[in-house]
């Protein structure tokens, strides 16, 4: 799935809210105590989260997107003291060090180091892609992997006052077999193991140091086996986990809906100010915006925010929530606008369009604390959209309509994903969370059908594909077809 455009940034301004983005944004970026200098970390900042913002998993909508935006809004308008904007809750902004290293590079006040850095962090959407062999992971790390990440943690606080690495070998396998707080419930448990086992397989590609450091982890401290070695113990028992849960609980259904091709696609997406609302529109995949007898629009509501609320690459409702909004406004005005940017829009008899989309922006702005659970996917199956939301690698592979009998090409699926090493390790990460995700061969096989491919057979097929690729790149093939 590709985008033309970005979200704008229409949010109110809210100044905690963009120093603790810009907090967030910079702590992605930070290199691990003692294996880079500081002066490392500054140079590398645009490229460091350009790897976050233009991760191929990454839309318009991602929280890392936002992040950015915000913090770049705060560094736009902030002429602040150091001692203001040092500390922020948990969250250090910049540390004294940091402090004298930026004066050093970008200037003496602080005005000119937030112009430094604003001018730094836009360069992130246009600067060339490196993989990890050039520049170690730091926060990256934390952003793509954060299940492996928070194993290093544990592992580093256990073996600080252990030195028996087998014992706490066997501590953390048991942790991730029984994971603390979330074993009562099992549907946030599955979700969790599910995209352990696609960071996993994603995390295994992207290096061809089997020590892990190229992935930026500390060598000190680090397990005797190495890094990549103890996180596949780890992910063979998130693995067994995974089916443990599954064995004890009955036969739920289809986990995918019917197929549906081609799919909806709404005239306005790449409006700039309304193209957030006509994303959320090809979620309902044509069906009614309003209730029915025998269905419920808001149940697209809760798919569409199951779908935002990935553990991996989480995204935002409000920009989605500000087009919805702002279409609504302008549909007031002229209601040949709703047709504009949504197309044909269905709705049951004697309701109007722009009301069913005033009936739906409550249900999308609904924050309530404690949130409502996400429904299970036996409640309500993956659609078209979700999955090509979720996994929009293989839904470019699939939109080739490759043919599980024989017919696909790798090129096809490799050729705008240069620089290799950064691009196709996200396509077998894909490739393993959704194998995870969907047990059942027809469900599988059904989502193959909604990402546009053809054929029945494809577990097999997209193991072999994940093995080639991940294969090709530590062997250290250029162009993988």
């Amino acid at each position: 799935m590709t985008w033309s455009i970005m979200w704008d940034g229409t949010y109110d301004h809210d100044p905690y809210r963009e120093k603790t983005a810009l907090a967030t944004v910079l702590y992605s970026c930070r290199c691990n105590a003692g294996d880079e200098a500081v002066a490392g970390w500054i140079a590398g900042i645009p490229r460091r989260y350009a790897r976050i913002l233009r991760h191929p998993r990454q839309h318009r909508t991602s929280a890392a997107r936002v992040d950015l935006d915000s913090a770049l809004a705060f560094l736009g308008n902030v002429d602040e003291s150091w001692e203001e904007i040092g500390a922020d809750g948990d969250h250090m902004v910049f540390g004294s060090g940091e402090q004298e290293e930026l004066c050093a590079e970008f200037g003496p006040s602080v005005p000119k180091v937030f112009a430094g850095l604003r001018k730094s962090l836009k360069a992130a959407d246009r600067c060339p892609l490196v993989d990890a062999s050039q520049l170690a992971y730091a926060g990256e790390f934390r952003s793509f992997f954060p299940a492996f990440s928070n194993k290093v943690v544990q592992w580093l606080f256990h073996v600080r006052d252990k030195h028996d690495q087998e014992t706490v070998a066997k501590r953390l396998v048991n942790e991730a077999l029984s994971p603390h707080g979330l074993v009562k419930d099992p549907v946030p448990v599955e979700s969790r193991l599910v995209c352990a086992i696609g960071e996993y397989k994603e995390m295994v590609a992207t290096t061809r140091d089997p020590s892990g450091y190229e992935l930026g982890l500390p060598v000190g401290g680090a397990p005797r086996m190495g890094w990549l070695p103890w996180f596949a113990v780890v992910a063979d028992a998130i693995a067994a986990r995974l089916q443990g849960i599954r064995a004890v609980r009955p036969d739920e259904g289809p986990r995918v809906s019917t197929p549906v091709w081609p799919p909806v696609a709404a005239p306005g997406l790449d409006d700039r100010l309304y193209g957030n609302a006509a994303l959320f529109y090809e979620a309902f995949e044509g069906r009614p915006i309003s209730d029915t007898p025998d269905w419920r629009a808001a149940d697209v509501v809760r798919r569409f925010k199951r779908a935002c609320d990935s553990l991996r690459f989480q995204h935002e409702i409000a920009p989605v929530a500000a087009h919805l909004k702002a279409l609504i406004a302008g549909a007031a005005y002229d209601p040949r606008l709703v047709r504009e940017v949504l197309g044909p829009v269905e709705v049951f008899r004697g309701v109007e369009p722009l009301d069913a989309l005033v009936d739906l922006l409550p249900e999308l702005l609904d924050d309530r604390y404690p949130p409502r659970a996400h429904p299970s996917f036996a409640e309500l199956p993956l659609n078209g959209w979700e999955l090509r939301f979720r996994f929009p690698l293989l839904a470019r592979f699939g939109g080739s309509r490759p043919d599980a009998g024989g017919g696909y090409r790798l090129s096809v699926l490799t050729k705008s994903l240069k620089p290799w090493r950064v691009g196709l390790p996200p396509v077998i990460g894909e490739i393993g969370e959704l194998l995870a995700l969907l047990p059942s061969d027809e469900d599988l096989d059904r989502a193959m059908a909604h990402l546009g491919a053809t054929g029945t057979g494809w577990r097999p097929v997209l193991d072999t594909i994940a093995d080639e690729l991940t294969a090709r790149i530590w062997a250290g093939e250029d162009e993988p077809g």
